[in-house]
């Protein structure tokens, strides 16, 4: 895989992605302390997109 520079500024059009998979050196690097604190209307968004019932979720 050819390595890409560390920072690649954006134009003001451009969109940034980002893709975390095992191949890359940081791989779970970003959230491996990750303190997230969840809202309940994230929550209840989570649930509902994946389909499950609330005792489950």
């Amino acid at each position: 895989m050819p390595q890409l520079p560390e920072h690649q500024p954006l134009e003001a059009n451009e969109v940034f992605r980002f893709h975390c998979h095992p191949g890359i050196s940081c791989f779970t690097d970003c959230c491996r302390q990750l303190e997230l604190a969840l809202t309940p209307y994230d929550v209840l968004r989570l649930k509902r997109r994946w389909g499950l019932p609330r005792a489950t979720f």
